[in-house]
């Protein structure tokens, strides 16, 4: 596999544009490809998958845009070359090779009971009923429940080399040419002085990090209860606060 492969490597299915766009497009968010509607609910990842590839949207961008199908196409391609699961992949070739003790791949609250209750702002005293089936829509992109200290070892030691080479990382992380701006590579947002920046919402659960490129100075917040505006502005002002101080 190459980050320059086109897709149409790895997809028989239709496809707009599967010749031109490539791994490395995935991996940016910069492919042109959306999933604008999904059906509520699905069994499988299976029949996720088959939804996915009869209802993309493709729309050469203008602009740099969030798109989580871009992910859901790369763990696709994970399981198509390794005839295994994304989790088992994932499982095997990351988690077996350090220590993650509080780090699962979440498909239901049984699946790891210190899961903590997401809060809706209005009403902090009643936990928020979160459809965990939905997860299978967020495959590659945040199926995983962890707490901070795993989420600190993961990129950590990501950085140092453990799980990939530091060149193929480089690789990976590395800017194309775009007529347009963005910031976003592999999974995180890459501020200045390589910081790298990481934030989300699912459900009421918003993370956020930000982290020192030689990963000794890092901020990690995480809320159970989805609020704006968001915590991200905290977790910034508190790494920069953090920054300075080390200066």
């Amino acid at each position: 596999m190459a980050l320059d492969d086109t897709i149409d490597k790895y997809f028989h299915e239709e496809i707009q544009h599967k010749s031109e766009i490539t791994i490395d497009d995935l991996l940016s968010m910069t492919s042109g490809l959306s999933l604008e509607k999904t059906a509520v609910d699905f069994a499988n990842s299976d029949a996720y998958f088959d939804y996915v590839c009869s209802h993309l949207e493709y729309g050469k961008p203008d602009k740099w845009k969030y798109g989580g199908v871009n992910y859901t196409l790369l763990t696709m391609i994970i399981e198509r070359v390794t005839s295994k699961s994304y989790e088992d992949v994932v499982s095997e070739d990351i988690l077996a090779k350090s220590s993650f003790p509080h780090t699962k791949f979440s498909t239901s609250r049984d699946s790891n009971p210190l899961l903590s209750h997401g809060y809706s702002k209005a009403d902090r005293t009643k936990a928020v009923d979160v459809k965990y089936a939905n997860l299978l829509k967020e495959k590659g992109t945040g199926n995983m429940s962890m707490d901070t200290l795993d989420l600190y070892h993961f990129y950590s030691e990501l950085i140092s080399g453990r799980f990939i080479s530091k060149e193929m990382l480089s690789q990976m992380w590395q800017m194309k040419t775009q007529p347009y701006t963005y910031d976003y590579k592999g999974g995180v947002y890459h501020k200045g002085n390589g910081v790298l920046y990481g934030h989300g919402f699912w459900g009421q659960y918003e993370p956020t990090m930000y982290l020192s490129a030689d990963a000794q100075t890092c901020v990690i917040l995480m809320s159970n209860s989805k609020d704006k505006p968001t915590y991200a502005p905290l977790a910034k002002s508190l790494f920069e606060s953090l920054s300075d101080s080390f200066r």
